[in-house]
């Protein structure tokens, strides 16, 4: 059963805001599925969730669809893998009939975050199923928090997380899916602290309404580093190509006093939940939440 937040949704103090414009939302759509037959994978599914994801938004939004399927460079959204209970079989994944598999998306404008809510609470799915590739998947529940995070979930505004943002020196993030940089013709697997907040400055710059300071390049070269960290290498097929990330957590430190560049790296840190890091983020890699 799906639950009907809309009324919920645009009854959030921010919602009236938002559509004159003054608001810009962001959010993380977590939807919880079960395959009506046992499927098999042999390579990552976020590859099919985010032809899903495009089919879906192109249900409520054709233009939007568009522009986001042809956008180069930075896009206003992530995609998931499937997440859940799989059996593995001769190298490929087996999800289960009946077992219950989840999966988010997460939308960084407006735009993108009212197309969601069109889809999940509206009337854009039929008979609450979606095909992953071609197997139905039954919809069980949508988990979206409302003015804050649950889980992997959450809808609030950029006001919002700047408003929360401290100045803690301790940041530990949890890479949950491989995350690896582009650097020139290589893939970088290394958590360096200049890549992973450069990536999460690149993305808030393009759509958050109120900017960071380029400065806090210099702050994160000579001011932030590895304190802690608890990582392995993992192969990520894209059906056509495979990718080597980092998976696990890793902890940063701000070196000496603190000052407002501190808290700019926190409100990058709580970004890095809707935002993602470094490649095929539409394709389920590089999804990250902040932990601790």
């Amino acid at each position: 059963m799906i639950v009907n937040i809309t009324k919920t949704y645009r009854g959030y103090q921010n919602f009236e805001r938002a559509q004159r414009g003054d608001v810009d939302m962001l959010g993380s759509f977590v939807v919880r599925v079960r395959p009506t037959k046992s499927v098999c994978y042999q390579y990552s599914t976020g590859r099919p969730l985010h032809g899903l994801f495009l089919h879906l938004i192109e249900r409520v939004n054709r233009p939007l669809a568009r522009e986001l399927h042809d956008a180069k460079g930075q896009k206003p959204f992530t995609v998931s893998p499937l997440f859940g209970h799989f059996l593995t079989e001769s190298g490929a994944k087996r999800a289960v009939e009946e077992e219950e598999y989840w999966f988010r998306f997460t939308a960084l404008t407006e735009e993108c975050c009212e197309a969601l809510v069109r889809v999940f609470y509206g009337e854009a799915i039929a008979n609450a199923t979606v095909m992953i590739e071609e197997t139905p998947f039954l919809i069980t529940a949508i988990d979206l928090a409302v003015g804050g995070r649950r889980g992997w979930s959450g809808l609030l505004s950029y006001d919002d997380l700047i408003s929360a943002a401290n100045g803690e020196p301790e940041i530990t993030l949890c890479f949950q899916t491989p995350t690896t940089f582009r650097q020139g013709k290589i893939n970088y697997v290394l958590p360096d602290p200049n890549l992973v907040f450069g990536s999460l400055l690149r993305k808030w710059n393009a759509y958050a309404p109120k900017k960071i300071p380029q400065e806090i390049k210099n702050f994160i070269f000579e001011r932030v580093g590895v304190s802690q960290y608890r990582l392995s290498s993992r192969p990520y097929d894209l059906g056509d190509h495979s990718l080597i990330g980092f998976q696990g957590k890793c902890k940063y430190t701000v070196l000496g006093d603190q000052n407002e560049m501190t808290r700019y790296l926190n409100i990058l840190a709580d970004f890095a939940f809707f935002a993602g890091l470094g490649q095929k983020t539409t394709m389920g890699m590089g999804q990250v939440r902040r932990v601790g």
